[in-house]
């Protein structure tokens, strides 16, 4: 009886550990395959990052603004991310080893409708999904709370003939970025003597 009794003590930690090491958080699970990938997506939640629907961790990862080297704290949810790395299509998480973002546009409101505004001569529209932010204040804010003059950065999807569908909408704190508020990407669609056009 008491071998009996060990065996199947021993069996159930075996499945125990078993079901536990599958369970860590989607990370250790077996079936991992690591393909690696590069994804252009929303962030849509943290811990460690979501993008498309899919879980990566972010450990080892670089992250980037602009250029400029910066920590995981920077990201926002609807930040508009290129992220390199590998997954598991399976298990939707993976991980990731590159996190670049670079807002499509910063500058001054103007022409504010109720549903979009314009910044340097682009249309950014908002939807249900856009997120919004704020430097100045750590209460939440709405399209509403928007003004014209305001200074925002803009990610989200831009279809080249100045439309932009807005993702993360933040208010920047206007002491901080008085001196570099003009900042677009584009693509450029003609160069004429005295004209860039985007």
């Amino acid at each position: 009886m008491k071998n009996k009794l060990s065996r199947a003590s021993i069996a159930l930690l075996l499945v125990f550990s078993v079901f536990a090491c599958s369970q860590g958080g989607g990370e250790t699970g077996t079936g991992y395959n690591g393909t690696p990938t590069t994804a252009q997506g929303v962030i849509t939640g943290f811990g460690s990052v979501y993008v498309n629907g899919v879980h990566y961790l972010t450990g080892s990862a670089s992250v980037l603004d602009d250029d400029q080297s910066t920590t995981v704290d920077f990201l926002k949810v609807g930040m508009v991310v290129t992220l390199q790395g590998d997954f598991d299509s399976n298990l939707s998480y993976g991980n990731a080893t590159s996190i670049r973002y670079e807002k499509d546009i910063q500058g001054r409101v103007s022409n504010l409708t109720t549903n979009s505004f314009q910044v340097l001569s682009q249309t950014v529209t908002i939807n249900a999904d856009t997120v919004f932010s704020s430097q100045l204040s750590t209460t939440a804010i709405t399209f509403a709370s928007i003004k014209n003059d305001d200074i925002v950065e803009v990610s989200g999807y831009n279809d080249g003939t100045g439309n932009i569908s807005a993702t993360l909408i933040e208010v920047e704190d206007p002491s901080v970025t008085a001196n570099t508020v003009h900042e677009l990407k584009g693509w450029i669609s003609g160069i004429g003597d005295t004209n860039l056009n985007l």
